[in-house]
């Protein structure tokens, strides 16, 4: 498997469990968020406030989430190019000396 398809493999995989750990927090948060209004808040309008931070809460994760792989895409990028460009260099180098090897085998 060559480098330039294992490193956006393993970026997939690293952005793929820092949502699945932020889905997990979200769960995590949200299971809180029940059990603190059914046992402290009472009245509908703290109903209404912990349904609203929920949802703060929720589009805080998904958006660092995207921010992440959006991170993750970028840093990939500035990797595998300049790689691709030095294997390429250096085929053409290996290229160029087996030209010459052969040059002079005659």
């Amino acid at each position: 498997m060559t480098l330039s398809l294992k490193l956006p493999l393993a970026f997939a995989q690293a952005l793929g469990l820092l949502f699945s750990g932020g889905m997990f927090g979200i769960s995590r948060l949200n299971a809180s968020l029940n059990v603190y209004e059914n046992k402290v808040l009472s009245t509908v309008a703290a109903s209404k406030d912990a349904e609203s931070a929920t949802l703060l809460a929720m589009v805080v994760m998904v958006a660092g989430a995207m921010l992440g792989m959006a991170g993750g895409i970028w840093l990939n990028r500035q990797i595998v190019l300049p790689l691709a460009r030095a294997v390429e260099l250096a085929d053409k180098v290996g290229e160029l000396g087996y030209r010459q090897c052969r040059d002079r085998a005659g």
